[in-house]
């Protein structure tokens, strides 16, 4: 089924509760197929205006377009409430979405319930590093190359790698963690028990919600 097809069904449901509904963002795909907006799936391009050449460059151009007409007609047939998990999500949404006429609302994923800090008593001078999940470029994961291979072999430092699948090779050490719905705290115990000091979070792109970072 092509979106048109697609945006038909979903105006003859919508049709049913009078037009309305609510419209979730959970990544940037409305803004552009590119969901995490990497030009050329290479660098953030913070959605620049549809007719620039900054857009017409990027291999999503053509289908960015495509889209944006047809999720426009979308919005001005139906009455949506815009839902994001974040207060970022939804201000950046609203700013690089060509349809303004709506009202929208943050239902984050999760809340934090603050407790008090009590870091373990260090055995030695070592500072333990880590990079917490998947080994994906947009994540930072060049960068943690870089710095691993930068502070490779001197004593003062020690790298770790969090996540359920490894990454490239190199002088750290992995750690299989997987966070499941019956263990959904599993990362934040393996970290715990690794006594890890500073985890390395370097997105490079505008992300609606970060768990990890939670």
């Amino acid at each position: 089924m092509c979106i048109r097809d697609s945006i038909k069904f979903v105006n003859e449901l919508l049709a049913l509760d009078d037009h309305h509904g609510k419209f979730w963002v959970h990544d940037q795909y409305s803004i552009c197929p590119s969901t995490h907006l990497m030009r050329n799936d290479t660098t953030f391009c913070d959605a620049p205006d549809i007719n620039s050449n900054a857009c017409s460059i990027c291999k999503y151009s053509m289908a960015r377009k495509q889209k944006q007409g047809e999720l426009l007609e979308l919005f001005k047939t139906n009455k949506f409430e815009v839902i994001a998990p974040s207060k970022f999500a939804l201000e950046y949404w609203k700013d690089k979405f060509p349809y303004k006429k709506v009202n929208g609302k943050v239902i984050p994923h999760v809340i934090l319930k603050w407790t008090d800090n009590k870091p373990e008593q260090k055995r030695n001078n070592t500072l333990r590093i880590a990079f917490v999940g998947r080994s994906f470029e947009y994540k930072g994961w060049k960068t943690w190359m870089n710095i691993v291979e930068e502070f490779s072999g001197k004593n003062k430092y020690r790298f770790f790698h969090f996540s359920s699948q490894p990454g490239a090779t190199g002088d750290y050490e992995w750690v299989p963690t997987r966070v499941t719905a019956s263990n959904r705290t599993a990362m934040i115990e393996t970290l715990r028990d690794h006594t890890i000091d500073i985890a390395l979070l370097w997105s490079t792109t505008a992300e609606t919600f970060s768990f990890t970072l939670h």
